[in-house]
């Protein structure tokens, strides 16, 4: 649910994507000048080539940080037809030096996912917004201050905005990565976990 800005999949996106099945996405956005509408309209065809080709640019983004990740030594598939790569074990990998490293120096070359490909977002239960926004303390108290408390409807507040994502990782993957084991258990509404350096790569 909560991606992480900058490219690495870490604390607070894989650990509440295993909480929630789904990422959130962008809201539909309707013109108001309906009188205008007609005259405004693209010719047919225009939107569905607009969003091909965002997606088409998205996708070749993906590989240049495919790209990057490999010459920092992570040996990751090329991107499918969406820009989607198979990143393995995660849990594996949140422990794997090599991927924390290559994770932090290639950040800012992970592209944002374009509106056409982003998930929809199902609703959450009342327990499930109070344990995001306890998360997201947990969080803020564990080393990621950046973290910010999810909207009303349990998601980070940024999430709708076009091509954009949540704000909710530090420039350090490791304290990311810390952060998320202490809190993890939170997500389920159980207290806050020791740190386990082992489990991290770090120790």
């Amino acid at each position: 649910m909560f991606a992480v800005r900058r490219g690495h999949l870490l604390a607070g996106a894989v650990v509440l994507a295993a909480a929630v099945p789904l990422s959130a996405c962008g809201d539909d956005q309707t013109d108001p000048l309906v009188a205008t509408a007609a005259a405004a309209a693209p010719a047919p065809g225009a939107t569905t080539a607009s969003a091909g080709n965002a997606v088409a640019a998205y996708v070749d983004d993906m590989r240049g940080w495919v790209g990057c990740m490999r010459s920092h030594g992570v040996n990751l598939p090329a991107p499918g037809p969406k820009g989607d790569v198979d990143m393995g074990d995660m849990r594996a990998r949140k422990s794997d030096q090599t991927f924390l490293d290559a994770s932090q120096a290639c950040r800012d070359k992970q592209p944002a996912k374009p509106p056409e490909l982003l998930p929809t977002r199902p609703p959450l239960t009342a327990e499930q917004i109070k344990n995001a926004r306890a998360y997201a303390a947990c969080m803020r108290a564990n080393g990621v201050p950046g973290f910010r408390d999810p909207g009303p409807d349990g998601y980070p507040v940024d999430a709708s905005a076009p091509g954009g994502r949540p704000d909710t990782a530090s420039d350090d993957p490791h304290a990311d990565a810390k952060a998320g084991q202490i809190c993890e258990p939170v997500l389920n509404g159980r207290p806050p976990t020791s740190y386990d350096p082992s489990l991290t790569g770090q120790g």
